[in-house]
């Protein structure tokens, strides 16, 4: 069974109809390329479905290809679903 990943997005930083740059929190679990996010659940707990992919993840503004718990990275993501996204929300 894979390991339950979660990020926090403390900023969405910009979004255009293809791809979104936002900052977050590794929350629970290693993040990874490819790795694709299935739910947003904003700050007022409302859930949605989505289907997020990491492109690319930069911390201490180099590529990177993991993010573990606690640290905080800015991720590029893709697929559908971006609208959704808002800062102080939760990507599952």
């Amino acid at each position: 069974m894979a390991d339950k990943v979660s990020v926090y997005v403390q900023e969405v930083e910009s979004v255009a109809a293809e791809h979104a740059v936002c900052v977050v929190r590794a929350l629970e679990g290693t993040t990874s390329i490819g790795q694709v996010f299935n739910a947003f659940v904003d700050s007022t707990g409302d859930r949605a479905s989505v289907s997020i992919r990491v492109d690319k993840i930069w911390r201490y503004g180099r590529e990177t290809d993991i993010l573990d718990p606690a640290h905080t990275a800015r991720l590029e993501v893709s697929g559908s679903g971006l609208d959704r996204l808002r800062s102080s929300g939760v990507l599952t």
